[in-house]
């Protein structure tokens, strides 16, 4: 009864409130660090050096670089509205000649947005300029404020994300250099910090959930796969390199293995096993071996040799790589990339999977369309004294 009394109270209390938000999101965050995961390698900072490892795969390469470079091979566009009056059509053109006015290409800005592809999110720093020709080396002269640059932050130099007070809105983050060379600045709060309002940047995201800055990032759903499949690379390698040279193996008599052997025939065995590590690392090329024989069997008490691995193999390696290798291209609606190298598909089922990847490539455009047309747009505008309604 003390619960409900409880609630009901909350509830009216709640009630009264119209305009005001109430709720709140729910994102868990430890000092400014988003803790969503079930997996801590997947938690950033960790997870900015895990995507990273994981896009050295071959396999994981491959899916972000048909997705990206599908999207270079577009051309962009500012279009106005249909009905729109001579002004917009003027401020529709001068934002084409920003997007050609800057110290890089757009293209190349593109790229660099495409990083939420592997990381999540990308905060790419709004850099404005004065168009004047002799000063800020602009294409034009009118006086009006153009986009410098829009460089992108790396995503491990995020320290943590900064929340208002009452942890709903985004208002800024907080960058570490400390582990940058050469990237101390004058704005820098102790020599290795700098903050960065929220106004002062874009921020892309994919899928974000939860409103989280993070966004989320299509290589947690490949983390498991990417796993396992590596490994299983590593025990295939292994193994072929057993099969190849065999294991090593050194025979020498019991009592020198045994719990209560001298100190002498203890230290021989530590010596025998660190040969056999050596040899297994390819860290040593040969070995100086004694010879002893017993003179009660009258055969050698020590013996070296590289043992073949007996009988076939239990599993098809080949298979379980490929079928991790499939669930990796599905979540990116890449597996398309897989035809051809099976003994399967068709022209329709190879159309149909074409298609899969431009829905990924099309959900991708409008993100970073998203940003711009309610971000960089709007606050270019504003900065020029324009309404950007």
């Amino acid at each position: 009864m003390t619960h409900n009394v409880t609630d009901k109270k909350l509830l009216a209390n709640s009630a009264r409130v119209v305009m005001p938000e109430v709720g709140n999101t729910g994102l868990p965050n430890v000092l400014g660090l988003v803790r969503d995961d079930f997996y801590r390698d997947l938690e950033f900072p960790l997870a900015a050096n895990t995507f990273k490892n994981m896009t050295y795969h071959p396999t994981v390469a491959s899916a972000l670089t048909v997705i990206e470079d599908t999207i270079r091979r577009i051309e962009w566009h500012v279009e106005e509205p249909e009905d729109a009056d001579e002004t917009i059509i003027r401020r529709t053109e001068f934002i084409r000649e920003c997007m050609d006015d800057m110290d890089r290409t757009w293209a190349e800005y593109i790229q660099e947005f495409l990083s939420i592809l592997v990381y999540g999110f990308s905060i790419n720093e709004k850099v404005w300029k004065r168009r004047k020709k002799k000063n800020q080396k602009s294409k034009f002269d009118d006086g009006l404020i153009g986009w410098k640059k829009l460089p992108a932050r790396n995503q491990a130099s995020i320290k943590r994300w900064v929340w208002d007070d009452e942890g709903r809105d985004l208002i800024g983050v907080i960058q570490d250099l400390s582990q940058v060379k050469g990237g101390s600045q004058r704005y820098n709060i102790d020599g290795t910090l700098v903050g960065i309002p929220r106004s002062k940047f874009l921020h892309f995201r994919h899928n974000a959930q939860l409103d989280n800055p993070e966004g989320n990032s299509p290589l947690k759903q490949v983390f498991i796969p990417w796993k396992y499949l590596t490994t299983i690379e590593e025990y295939e390698a292994v193994g072929i390199s057993r099969d190849m040279n065999g294991m090593p193996m050194i025979k020498l008599p019991p009592e020198y293995m045994a719990e209560n052997a001298s100190e002498d025939k203890k230290a021989v065995f530590e010596y025998m096993k660190k040969v056999v590590r050596n040899i297994n690392a390819n860290e040593q090329a040969g070995l100086v071996f004694p010879k002893f024989v017993d003179p009660d069997t009258k055969q050698d008490a020590f013996d070296f040799e590289l043992v073949g691995t007996q009988g076939s193999k239990s599993y098809d390696t080949d298979a379980i790589i490929r079928r991790y290798e499939q669930k990796i291209l599905m979540t990116f609606l890449a597996d398309v990339l897989l035809m051809g190298h099976q003994n399967s598909g068709s022209f329709s089922l190879a159309s149909e999977k074409t298609s899969l990847l431009s829905v990924k490539v099309d959900a991708v455009l409008k993100q970073i369309v998203e940003v711009i047309n309610t971000d960089l747009i709007p606050h270019t505008f504003r900065i020029n004294g324009w309404d950007d309604s």
